[in-house]
């Protein structure tokens, strides 16, 4: 539904030629197009998880999510620590496999104010719309801790169980992190000219975010590593291209 709102979205724009734009062809490297079309599907997808999910679980979203913002704010130190290690993938693999060149991706850096509205909206808003409305349905929302009762909650089995899962479920979490980090990867390939670097650094920031999610069984922890690391390579953007001056350096 937030997909078809956001194509809805985009070609009504089109009818109206809205900022000089009158073919999807120029849609896809108009700022004003793609973060609209961004936001109106994950607003869209995010309300109406809102609204349908707590009526099938029967418990509010959030705790259906297991969102636990007061876990991920205990372990702010490691979960900036995994955004810092994922940074520094980041950093590697473009010096081993760069990017190429006029990417599609760079082809919205064309103005400091497309710039600037990227950068606000890949660290502050997008990790949470994603993750929330997407991304968290990558593991059963409800699922029951990796040991002890079936049917018990954080609150009644030891933290112990929670941070060791038993043999059996580690296979289950690696395969359905894999599973879940390749196709995350492959959303993002055309925006990167079907690179192999970038797709493989994509699959490995998902896998530290799966294993954030799966350690700390808290969505806001996988959240906060995902808002810190866009917010840490887009710094370094900033500082590259002297506060997005120089667009041309990136």
């Amino acid at each position: 539904m937030g997909w078809l709102g956001a194509v809805a979205l985009t070609f009504s724009a089109l009818h109206f030629h809205l900022f000089g734009v009158s073919n999807i062809q120029q849609a896809a490297t108009d700022i004003h197009y793609t973060l609209a079309s961004m936001v109106v599907l994950y607003l869209l997808a995010f309300g109406l998880c809102l609204l349908v999910f707590p009526l099938v679980w029967h418990k509010g979203y959030f705790a259906g999510l297991q969102w636990n913002a007061a876990t991920a704010f205990r372990l702010w130190r490691w979960l900036f620590a995994a955004a810092g290690l994922c940074f520094a993938l980041a950093i590697i693999d473009e010096l081993v496999l760069p990017s190429p060149s006029n990417a599609p991706i760079d082809k919205l850096f064309q103005t400091r104010l497309a710039a600037w509205l990227l950068f606000a909206f890949a660290s502050r808003s997008r990790p949470f719309l994603r993750r929330c409305s997407s991304a968290a349905f990558c593991f059963p929302p409800s699922a029951p801790p990796a040991t002890g009762p079936l049917n018990a909650s954080p609150t009644t089995v030891p933290a112990r169980c929670w941070k060791r899962p038993s043999a059996m479920v580690r296979p289950a979490m690696l395969i359905a992190s894999i599973l879940t980090s390749i196709p995350f990867a492959w959303m993002h390939a055309e925006q990167t000219a079907h690179a192999l670097g970038p797709f493989l650094l994509l699959v490995s920031v998902s896998l530290v975010l799966c294993a954030a999610r799966l350690a700390s069984r808290s969505l806001a922890a996988s959240v906060l590593v995902h808002a810190s690391y866009n917010f840490l390579l887009f710094t370094l953007m900033l500082l590259g291209t002297g506060g997005f001056q120089h667009l041309d350096k990136m």
